[in-house]
């Protein structure tokens, strides 16, 4: 197959043999070349040498490829209708509120106007999760509220345009860090 290096366009041949011969490679396909190509700008990829990772944007762990030889449907099922059935409201509610803190910190708004919008926002993209703990929006949005003024808190303590220079209890300094727009 004809390749262009995507930095320098320079044109190079890649040979699939072995058990590399039916790769689906197709115009436009993004490779990854885990080998070398000689002086003529050529590679061969066999069994005993040389990989390609095809699309290597589309990452899979092996686990997923592991639970795809008895079945190749379930691999691509269980990624798509996540199996859920285990999660606990403790491991929901930690995930919910670090996407919810690192949305605040994204919009670096700190007030509980903005940040109970997050909270609907976000909630609105974790249904799933909530059917699955047994929870509806509203009192997920109601709960989250309720740890926000411990956030606010942290913010208002460690989120400043500038560096703050405090005075320790021995009377030596310290400095807070900064959060820049």
């Amino acid at each position: 197959m004809l390749v262009e290096d995507e930095k320098t366009r320079d044109r190079k041949v890649i040979t699939l043999r072995d058990s590399w011969f039916d790769t689906p490679c197709s115009k436009d396909s993004y490779i990854s070349l885990v080998g070398d190509f000689n002086a003529a700008g050529q590679c061969v990829v066999d069994n005993l040498n040389h990989m390609i990772i095809l699309h290597p944007d589309h990452l899979i762990s092996a686990t997923v490829v592991a639970d795809s030889i008895d079945c190749q449907r379930r691999a691509v099922l269980q990624d798509r209708v996540k199996v859920i059935g285990a999660l606990e409201r403790p491991q929901a509610f930690g995930v919910f509120f670090h996407e919810v803190f690192q949305e605040a910190l994204k919009a670096n708004q700190w007030d509980m106007e903005s940040l109970k919008t997050l909270i609907e926002t976000v909630m609105g993209r974790h249904i799933e999760e909530l059917y699955s703990i047994q929870m509806s929006i509203p009192e997920a949005v109601q709960y989250l509220m309720s740890r926000m003024p411990a956030v606010l808190d942290w913010a208002d303590a460690f989120l400043h345009l500038k560096p703050q220079v405090c005075l320790k209890a021995d009377g030596g300094l310290y400095s807070q860090g900064t959060l820049l727009n």
